[in-house]
């Protein structure tokens, strides 16, 4: 586990690729590792994690960190701890980059060896959606706006030029845009009211599909590709037991795999498995902040506000594991390989994984 300052809310997590530079200095504040039943620190998926992988970190007291998990410090503190800029979301970009976005609209591209600011801009959105890059091109990302149903995209090899489209088009009813996913040309939106909506980013004025995946916020979503040139999407949705428990239980689960289906050019996304979290007669928190597939596609986890973390099949949604251990809800997840997975959670926590399965 790892804990570093106020126990702020742990609002995104990242692996970074590890390279042979310089050390981190000896004021650096330290974090704790511990060894888990599920990550021994005597495994050979410890010794990969230390050799081969940083973990950047962003809380909503605006503080960002670089780990480096093999010397058990923090080697870079990026953040700006003002109360104003918390941080939302920290992302490779360009194999050898990182892109950090925060609460004020402004996102800035860092070099890894230095945590330099490269480049900066102001997005001027004030919501909680963070930015997603494009699963196959990942110079290319998709960014709220400062209108709260515009969605922008941006190209980081020309960084003056960008696009942007109105989800849902000039009529849009779905209220505000609250998570993006990507995996080129599609980009997946995810609304204020439930809905979930594809776009090809390339002519972004229609809208290729439309799901009604809830009645409640779509938190967490992520896109992998299937066969051909499919695409299946998973949503984490907001939720509680006792709205829930009112609906028919066809409709209650708070996760959910869409396929999409592409056909010259056509979409057609149905929702494919709809499943729950925590029981609802539990009293339990079923609601989901977080959703990613692990890189080969074949599973995914889910972060939930029952401070669990689920892995599930992604071809019958069928439950394989429950993590636990947090004690908070759990706010962020990042797989650094199909084994090794970190999530975070809103007391500070950051736990590492040994989910091979």
């Amino acid at each position: 586990t790892l804990q570093v300052g106020s126990k702020s809310r742990v609002s995104s997590l990242c692996f970074l690729p590890k390279e042979n530079d310089t050390d981190s200095s000896d004021d650096d504040e330290p974090f704790v590792l511990r060894s888990h039943e599920l990550l021994p620190a005597s495994s050979s998926a410890q010794q990969t994690l230390s050799r081969e992988y940083l973990l950047a970190s962003c809380h909503v007291d605006g503080e960002a960190y670089v780990w480096d998990l093999s010397t058990s410090r923090v080697k870079f503190s990026f953040g700006r701890n003002n109360g104003e800029n918390s941080g939302l979301a920290v992302k490779v970009v360009e194999g050898t980059k990182l892109a950090y976005q925060t609460r004020d609209g402004t996102v800035s591209i860092h070099d890894l060896n230095s945590m330099k600011a490269l480049v900066s801009w102001e997005q001027m959105s004030r919501s909680f959606c963070a930015l997603a890059v494009c699963r196959n091109r990942d110079h290319i990302l998709a960014l709220p706006s400062q209108e709260k149903e515009v969605c922008t995209i941006r190209d980081l090899r020309c960084i003056g030029d960008s696009v942007q489209f109105r989800v849902g088009g000039e009529k849009n009813r779905h209220g505000m845009l609250m998570s993006l996913a990507m995996s080129d040309p599609i980009v997946a939106c995810g609304m204020e009211d439930g809905n979930l909506l594809f776009h090809d980013w390339r002519m972004p004025t229609s809208v290729l599909s439309t799901v009604k995946l809830s009645q409640y916020f779509i938190l967490g979503l992520d896109l992998t590709p299937s066969l051909a040139d499919n695409l299946v999407a998973i949503a984490g949705m907001a939720g509680n037991s006792e709205d829930l428990d009112g609906l028919p239980s066809s409709e209650q689960g708070t996760v959910a795999v869409v396929k999409c289906a592409m056909d010259s050019g056509k979409m057609h996304a149905a929702l494919r498995a709809r499943v729950g979290t925590c029981s609802l007669a539990s009293g339990g928190k079923p609601g989901v902040d977080v959703a990613r597939f692990r890189p080969d596609g074949r599973l995914f986890s889910v972060g939930g506000w029952d401070k669990r973390v689920r892995l599930f099949d992604r071809r019958n949604a069928s439950l394989l594991g429950i993590l636990k251990g947090h004690l908070g809800s759990v706010t962020t997840l990042d797989w650094a390989n199909n084994s090794i997975l970190a999530s975070g959670d809103d007391n500070g926590m950051i736990y590492i994984w040994n989910a091979q399965i």
